[in-house]
């Protein structure tokens, strides 16, 4: 039953879908640039090195969130399902890797910052983009959102277990994002005691 849904849907995107417009812009979503990859860690580095302190922690984070969402979608749990690719390949399908290391990231990011949702919007169009080009079905894209979405909650979890752990020193180097101030509370009539 969702198989035969599932290559429905994929029909319709990769087959009804099509138009000039995709046709141009799909491939970008998928893959840029030649040595993207290269030119997105040495932005992250340069991020690392010279952004804001409370932002350390956080990529450093990220970068170890997506290290091994990558490994669980394209090593470990494409080898356990071994399902084929649309049009075949030397790869499996489920899950898309690409949506697992988007969503990942993009959802461990919006953790920290909520102006950061723009990010889902690019991360429709990777998946999108992935479903057009005839590389998933959409429940391989769908379940990638999941796994990332999930992974990147745990790397939070993680993060703050190691950042309350951290000796003195590591927190200087990598000091946790700075929380909220408590809002100063005013006294009311409530509070008010009787005098003598």
């Amino acid at each position: 039953m969702f198989g035969n849904i599932d290559c429905q849907l994929f029909r319709l995107i990769h087959e009804g879908l099509k138009n000039p417009l995709f046709d141009f812009l799909m491939p970008f979503f998928s893959n840029p640039f030649p040595h993207w990859k290269v030119l997105s860690g040495i932005i992250w580095a340069g991020f690392l090195v010279f952004g804001p302190r409370r932002w350390r922690l956080i990529l450093l984070f990220l970068a170890i969130a997506i290290g091994v969402s990558d490994f669980l979608s394209s090593q470990v749990i494409k080898e356990i399902v071994r399902r084929p690719r649309p049009f075949g390949g030397e790869t499996f399908s489920f899950p898309s890797s690409h949506a697992v290391n988007f969503f990942c990231g993009s959802t461990f990011l919006f953790l920290h910052n909520r102006r950061l949702w723009p990010l889902f919007i690019v991360g429709f169009f990777v998946g999108l983009s992935r479903v057009y080009l005839g590389s998933h079905y959409p429940f391989d894209v769908l379940g990638g959102i999941a796994i990332g979405v999930v992974l990147a909650f745990v790397t939070l979890v993680v993060k703050r277990a190691v950042a309350g752990k951290m000796p003195p020193r590591l927190r200087r180097l990598f000091p946790p994002p700075e929380e909220r101030p408590n809002r100063q509370r005013y006294p009311t009539h409530l509070d008010a005691r009787p005098l003598g």
